[in-house]
């Protein structure tokens, strides 16, 4: 919802920032959490891997919004998923959630 008020809105820099900047923390607190238990590729800067993530889920809301496919975005966001993973995860970690039959893998 963020991301559509932030398009059709004519909305401050600073408040487009603000909202980027929130989930781009959310993401950058759990990549260093992972990146400490060395759960990450040796070299990949969490702050950088997060602020990119926000950009793919974002830039796929709004291709979806601007399509009228919402409900294609969860599959649109699993795929970025599997193509950034093997780029910024462990061996070990990728291999495990591989196998993994959870739903939320």
């Amino acid at each position: 919802g963020g991301i559509r008020l932030l398009n059709d809105l004519s909305v401050a820099e600073e408040q487009a920032r603000a909202h980027y900047g929130f989930g781009e923390q959310e993401a950058l607190d759990l990549l260093t959490q992972a990146a400490d238990a060395g759960l990450l590729r040796e070299g990949i800067d969490p702050s950088v891997a997060a602020r990119q993530i926000i950009a793919v889920v974002a830039g796929h809301r709004q291709i979806c919004d601007a399509l009228g496919q919402r409900d294609h975005l969860r599959r649109q966001v699993e795929q970025a998923w599997s193509l950034l993973l093997p780029a910024i995860a462990a061996d070990a970690w990728l291999a495990a959630w591989r196998a993994s039959t959870l739903p939320h893998r």
